[in-house]
């Protein structure tokens, strides 16, 4: 109905009171602990790390040291911002490359690393 004011949580039953008075809704109630992040394994790590070239591997291998506790989808950013850093490099190198492409690539990689939130990572 709409307009009715509800509690605010500040008369809240304790999860024992729940228990006793067989209102124990699970879903509701009981607040999942947070399981500790597993390792990054060996598997991934190597499919990770797999065919990059030597610069975006160094690259790689120094994120999977740091954070190990990334799960498939911050893998693969990973491996996205490390070929990144390759193909920046490679473009800053080159006097003749195009600066369009080169800025392309600028906001390409910053948003990898955007993408990977580094920052709270750890």
């Amino acid at each position: 109905m709409a307009g009715t004011h509800r509690s605010g949580g500040q008369n809240r039953i304790p999860v024992a009171e729940h228990q006793l008075r067989g209102t124990l809704r699970p879903a509701r109630h009981l607040v999942a602990a947070a399981l500790p992040p597993e390792p990054i394994s060996t598997t991934d790590r190597r499919r990770t790390l797999k065919g990059l070239p030597a610069g975006a591997k160094r690259i790689a291998a120094a994120l999977l040291a740091t954070y190990d506790d990334w799960g498939p989808a911050q893998l693969e950013t990973a491996r996205a911002y490390a070929l990144s850093c390759s193909r920046l490099e490679g473009l800053q190198s080159d006097p003749a490359a195009d600066v369009r492409l080169l800025h392309a690539e600028i906001r390409c990689n910053l948003n990898l690393l955007k993408g990977l939130d580094l920052e709270t990572a750890k």
